[in-house]
């Protein structure tokens, strides 16, 4: 199973994955603040915003081989499937 997200202008740092109850979840948060001075008067801006995503996992995923990579503003997350169970003969 693949999940993909964009998330662009994210850096790595600000960015949550988690899994937790059979729920991948994925979370953010950017705060900027920039400040410009012109003509006698200095404008100052801060933004800041936070978002969260779940996702429920189904059983036959393998919560302990997940691998994710961050490239250009998306975020790909790998999962594997669990093995079935074989039949144990007697």
């Amino acid at each position: 199973m693949v999940i993909t997200a964009s998330l662009p202008g994210l850096r790595t740092d600000e960015i949550r994955v988690t899994i937790e109850d059979g729920a991948l979840s994925i979370a953010a948060e950017k705060a900027t603040e920039t400040e410009e001075s012109s003509n006698g008067y200095l404008l100052r801006e801060r933004r800041a915003g936070k978002f969260q995503r779940a996702v429920r996992l189904p059983d036959s995923v393998d919560a302990d081989s997940v691998e994710s990579t961050y490239d250009d503003g998306v975020l790909t997350i790998s999962l594997a499937k669990v093995e079935d169970e074989k039949a144990k003969k007697l």
